[in-house]
């Protein structure tokens, strides 16, 4: 389920990055560049997990990481809350092993 989630948060990042670009002028121009490559990273992270990506933004492998980072605050808001409730074990992606495998 968490990966449904993070698919359909980076599609809206991307679809509002679009958006963005779209209302003109350089200051809109750097945010929605910014949102759809963060989107990018985010629909990548979720089905394939290169090296380079998972050495530089170790954050995405815990729910407040991915909570303070995420563009849509209602998802960002749960991500932080569910680092700190015992019982939700993270998705495969956001385990520790699946990092350090990704680094070799």
């Amino acid at each position: 389920i968490f990966r449904i989630i993070n698919v359909i948060v980076a599609c809206f990042m991307i679809i509002g990055g679009v958006r963005v670009l779209m209302l003109g002028g350089f200051p809109q121009f750097i945010r929605g560049i910014y949102c759809i490559v963060f989107g990018a990273v985010v629909l990548l992270f979720e089905f394939r997990m290169p090296s380079i990506i998972a050495q530089h933004v170790s954050y995405m492998f815990s729910f407040l990481g991915r909570g303070i980072c995420k563009e849509v605050a209602v998802f960002g808001v749960l991500y932080c809350i569910l680092q700190f409730v015992p019982r939700v074990e993270p998705p495969s992606n956001m385990k520790r092993d699946a990092f350090e495998t990704s680094l070799g």
